[in-house]
């Protein structure tokens, strides 16, 4: 599996099956026998949308050319064996709902697979949840890789392109593309030239952010760290800060700290998207003592279950049972890891580091019922 590779992830530290839904997975080797492909020119934010040729389309009406005058465009790229991607359908789904009939087309364009019955089965498995468009390019070697792809550079899944009036606006993740921005973009006085300048500050942020970040983990300098969460402006107040001061109180064992953060989490410090979720996947690896007890019992009250279990963050889902367990609530717990169990197998069906994952995960049930809850760290 590979690692977390976004800051907001890879600083809980989880190296684990659940790493599957790190910010993005690359493009497959390619065959040895694929031919080289010619030069093509380059496509960026501002570049005329090329045509979608060569695709089969799964489900909804084709799309060829993207440039219906006031419409918006969102060609999401995917497959069925990125753990990202997946976790990105519930985002686009409720995009297309709320405003697929307000002038938004999204194309689930899924890339890099070979196998269009696996695309067709995913699809037709996911239903409801996955109701816009889905259109497959043709494995590894596709027109749509030739003239989408490769021009702009595209080596990880899941990516997007937006485009408007037939220009390109945005390549990205897809989480970023938040309703707000959404609702920008399909603005009649939306500004693309400005929203571009916009976004590439956003990435030199970012940018200067990550390499402040990087030598102060790698040190474990957990104070610089948590100065630096409550005071950057890419952080302070933000989701991404509570992360950080979640992993810096975890590795100094800081519970009191973390019980202030619960508190301040449901005061809302860290904004209206920042829920107690974040914070149950401190006990996969706590050692039980009275004060992560105090801790657990004083979360779990705040604890959006709905949320939880609509969720497909597998260690957050095992930070929660644990937390029960923790708490005395030894039966919930147990449904809890077996719900994670079934979660795995339907999701990640024919995954061998998933299957194998989930039956280490089950042993969890038994040890359960013997009055202990192992950590994570027993199970990697």
């Amino acid at each position: 599996m590979k690692k977390l590779t976004s800051v907001a992830l890879a600083t809980l530290g989880l190296v684990s099956f659940a790493n599957a839904q790190a910010t993005k997975e690359e493009v497959p080797a390619k065959k040895a026998d694929a031919p080289a492909k010619p030069a093509t020119d380059k496509l960026a934010v501002g570049s005329a949308a090329p045509a979608i040729a060569g695709a089969t389309w799964v489900q909804g009406e084709e799309v060829s050319k993207l440039d219906k005058a006031g419409e918006l465009y969102i060609v999401e790229c995917w497959a069925t064996w990125c753990g990202p991607c997946v976790a990105m359908i519930p985002h686009m789904n409720d995009l297309h709902k709320s405003y697929g009939d307000k002038g938004l087309t999204i194309v689930g364009m899924n890339v890099w697979e070979d196998g269009l019955d696996k695309v067709k089965g995913f699809v037709k498995e996911k239903g409801e949840g996955m109701s816009y468009r889905i259109a497959y390019s043709g494995g590894q070697k596709s027109t749509f890789a030739d003239t989408w792809l490769t021009p702009s550079g595209t080596k990880g899944i899941p990516t997007a392109f937006a485009v408007k009036d037939g220009k390109i606006i945005y390549i990205g993740h897809p989480s970023d593309l938040e309703e707000d921005v959404v609702k920008q973009m399909m603005g009649k006085d939306f500004d693309a030239a400005k929203f571009a300048k916009e976004q590439e500050a956003k990435k030199e942020a970012e940018k200067a952010f990550h390499a402040k970040l990087r030598p102060l983990m790698q040190a474990q300098d957990w104070a610089a760290v948590k100065t630096l969460a409550t005071t950057d402006p890419l952080t302070k107040g933000k989701d991404l800060g509570l992360r950080l001061l979640i992993h810096a109180n975890t590795a100094t064992n800081d519970w009191d700290a973390l019980s202030a953060l619960a508190t301040e989490v449901k005061a809302g410090k860290f904004g209206e998207k920042a829920t107690a979720n974040s914070l149950v996947v401190t006990f996969l690896d706590a050692k039980t003592d009275d004060k992560v007890k105090a801790f657990a019992t004083k979360l779990i009250p705040m604890l959006d279950t709905k949320a939880l279990s609509e969720s497909e963050d597998v260690m957050q889902r095992m930070g929660y049972a644990r937390a029960l367990f923790i708490t005395g609530k030894a039966e919930e717990s147990q449904k809890a890891i077996t719900s994670v169990v079934a979660f795995i197998n339907e999701k990640y069906k024919g995954n061998k580091g998933a299957e194998e994952f989930a039956t280490k995960l089950a042993s969890i049930i038994e040890k359960i019922k013997g009055g202990s809850f192992p950590p994570m760290s027993e199970l990697r």
